[in-house]
């Protein structure tokens, strides 16, 4: 728990009973802190109207009365949740007597947007069915997503209806199909406007008479009894034929979640931190802030997102609790989404447990696997540094490849897919839908709220700009925002891929450096997946590294790559191409840089590498010439001399702090810039991270502080507010100033 909060918990426990409320000096003794500190908490919980001043000598502090109301516990267990339902109790319970209305219930069809829970709402509904025992276990219930086989009619009606020996080449035998696998029991059937009419008029006949045929058969006339559920998010009177329309008894449409009304919402939040309970065999314990925010935020992607959003926060917690054992998982603001976060209320609540549903014996979950792989990475003496890195690598790949939307309103659904991918000629597309659908969902991923560079297509054919300008256009059309020119990266990966390939060799080693815990390797796990093998190699630089460090793995890499043709490396920042040309001069090796790495420059390279008749020097310049630099990285300029001043969060000192450097240390220096941040004293990773920013934008001179920095800051020249009261650090600061000024 954060200092913030036990200050918080503190007064509400031991001050709030009492109308006298708690001195900063009895807060101090009571959590073992600094007085110091106390007071400054105590006096940021002032400030934003969640604890008030007592008047009298020693000063004394109580909670308001609603901020206590807010701090009351609420608890989840799993017997007052037995398999708690999801959506509203009418759509259920409408839904359960279509399905068992006699003699063999009536057809339903389900209309809603991507992800508002119909898939999930057949799901409850036969699980309730054989709570009640009306449908019995040993009655089949086969669920199908026609948009698997949209592409290929033909294939569709074969695996609904089956098929007969020889209807097509390659039909070597009979093949039974879902009709049949079905019989005596449910059908369901997802996005049912993806059957062809021909399907459809088969499924007519099969619901009106209980009859129909293999596909290649034309006398024998096969006889099944299902109950049948469709499903579609387009509308029915446009999608289907009016013959099988009709045939649908019951038609229920299902809200997009923004039209839900609160306590459903509320509903579906519980149900979900419920269930990533079971999988994880251990209690949530859930800050009520949090709660709210997953209640409030906007969530474009439905009960689809929100789900996807719970298990995000889920897996980020449970990756601490692997290395901060406790006896709860907690849920922090940290672990939450961008866009959950932006909702966050100023207030704190309690945190509450979510009691577990235990998992089954056996049964793999991403909680278990993630366990299973930090008990392994332990046994083989990798550092708590090395594990908590691999974890996250196997929980991210887990929320992107998860079978429910990530983070943000990021993937699309296959039938969208296919459509945006229609927007291209054919020929573009053979042999590289795999690769444009894994893009199109990382470019999803950033969203467009990313800020970063892509590479320029004056050189590329302009069929490939206009197929991917007509493919950015329909993602976006389909509400699933990307970044501002995402279509160019699109167009470079259509123009790498259609390029003709000569004979492999060992080619140019590509390594790839960038700057985060795990970005390089995810960028070359893409590549190296889409490329077929494992030519692209990749060292993460976190940012709580020393350079020294990090100068040290690179060049052994480096080294250990180099075979004669030199190595390219491509960076995401400039700076970054000194430690090249560092390497080079070093060891005689041949190292060319390039820098604002993207995933289409790195398959680009790792192509060209491939081929007879390169070296890193030619590669670099056939890299560059395709990705041009941008023209802001070209013209270093002068760079902005800058002094930092940074200051704890809630301490108040920050403007204060930034006038007096203004007016007695930089006022005479009419180029230094004076930048100002707040930073969290619990977070040695925030303090690192605002420092790597400003070092990025402009000539970092110095620090100005109230708090001494981290260790892993050092290489930051630091002046503590205190030191520069004393002529001593006066000098030093002037020293420090002319010296490095240029």
């Amino acid at each position: 728990m954060k200092r913030l909060d036990q200050v918080r918990h503190a007064l509400a426990e031991h001050g709030a009973a009492e109308a006298t409320g708690l001195t900063a000096q009895e807060a101090s003794r009571l959590l073992q802190l600094d007085r110091s500190t106390v007071s400054r908490y105590l006096n940021h919980l002032v400030k934003v109207k969640e604890v008030e001043k007592l008047p009298g000598r020693p000063v004394r502090f109580r909670m308001v009365k609603s901020a206590l109301t807010s701090l009351e516990e609420w608890v989840y267990s799993p017997q007052n949740h037995p398999g708690k339902t999801i959506g509203n109790s009418a759509e259920i319970n409408e839904a359960l007597a279509a399905l068992l209305y006699p003699p063999k219930g009536l057809p339903l069809l389900l209309e809603g947007e991507t992800g508002t829970g119909k898939t999930h709402l057949v799901e409850q509904v036969v699980q309730l069915a054989r709570k009640q025992e009306k449908f019995s276990p040993s009655q089949p219930f086969v669920t199908f997503n026609c948009s698997e086989y949209a592409q290929n009619p033909e294939l569709l009606m074969g695996q609904l209806f089956g098929i007969r020996k020889g209807a097509f080449t390659g039909a070597a035998s009979d093949r039974t199909g879902l009709v049949e696998r079905a019989d005596g029991g449910i059908l369901f059937l997802d996005e049912i406007h993806r059957l062809p009419p021909a399907g459809q008029e088969t499924l007519f006949h099969l619901i009106d008479q209980g009859v129909y045929r293999r596909l290649g058969e034309t006398e024998l006339e096969r006889t099944a009894s299902i109950r049948l559920i469709g499903a579609t998010t387009e509308k029915p009177d446009e999608v289907l034929l009016p013959t099988l329309l009709r045939r649908f008894a019951v038609k229920l449409t299902l809200p997009p979640l923004k039209q839900r009304k609160q306590h459903e919402r509320e509903k579906l939040v519980d149900a979900f931190f419920i269930e990533e309970a079971r999988q994880m065999a251990l209690d949530i314990r859930l800050d009520s802030r949090c709660r709210q925010a997953f209640v409030q935020y906007p969530c474009p992607g439905n009960i689809g997102q929100l789900k996807g959003d719970v298990q995000h926060a889920c897996a980020q917690a449970f990756l601490r609790h692997l290395h901060q054992p406790s006896p709860a998982v907690s849920i922090r603001r940290e672990d939450l989404p961008a866009s959950v976060a932006s909702v966050w209320k100023s207030h704190a609540d309690s945190p509450s447990p979510i009691a577990p549903l235990r998992s089954d014996k056996g049964e793999k979950t991403v909680y278990s696997e993630l366990l299973r792989k930090e008990r392994e990475l332990s046994a083989r003496g990798w550092s708590r540094d090395e594990r908590i890195r691999e974890l996250k690598l196997m929980a991210n790949r887990y929320l992107k490849q998860g079978p429910l939307p990530g983070s943000q309103h990021c993937r699309l659904e296959n039938h969208d897919l296919q459509k945006v991918l229609s927007h291209l000629p054919q020929p573009l597309l053979q042999g590289q839908r795999e690769a444009l659908e894994s893009l199109i969902h990382s470019l999803a991923v950033e969203g467009e709220q990313a800020n970063r560079p892509f590479p320029e297509t004056e050189s590329l054919q302009e069929k490939y700009q206009q197929s991917a300008q007509a493919v950015a256009k329909a993602i976006t059309a389909k509400n699933i925002p990307l970044p501002k020119d995402a279509w160019k990266e699109i167009a470079h990966l259509l123009s790498a891929f259609s390029e003709s390939d000569s004979a492999p060799s060992d080619g140019v080693p590509v390594l790839i450096v960038t700057h985060g815990e795990s970005t390089a390797s995810s960028i070359a796990q893409v590549a190296n997946a889409l490329l077929g093998d494992e030519r692209i190699y990749a060292v993460d630089m976190p940012l709580h590294q020393p350079a020294s460090v990090a100068h040290q793995r690179v060049s052994d890499r480096i080294q250990a790559l180099h075979g004669g043709k030199g190595v390219l490396l491509l960076v995401d920042i400039g700076s970054l191409t000194t430690m090249g040309e560092d390497i080079s001069r070093e060891h005689g090796i041949s190292v060319h840089t390039l820098s604002n790495v993207t995933l289409s420059m790195v398959i680009h390279a790792a192509r060209k590498a491939r081929t007879p008749g390169w070296d890193a020097k030619k590669l670099a310049h056939s890299v560059r010439e395709r990705f041009p630099e941008p023209i802001s990285s070209l013209v270093p300029a002068h760079p902005r001399l800058v002094v930092g001043v940074l200051c704890p969060q809630g301490e108040g000192a920050l403007t204060t702090l930034h006038d007096w450097v203004k007016q007695n240390l930089t006022g005479k220096y009419k180029e230094i810039e004076i930048w100002t941040s707040e930073w969290n004293p619990d977070q040695s990773e925030s303090y690192r991270e605002i420092l790597y920013q400003w070092q990025q934008s402009g000539n970092l001179l110095a620090v100005v502080g109230t708090h001494s920095p981290p260790e892993t800051c050092s290489d930051i020249p630091f002046f503590s507010a205190w030191e520069l009261l004393q002529a001593e650090g006066i000098q030093r600061w002037n020293e420090q100033i002319n010296r490095n000024r240029g």
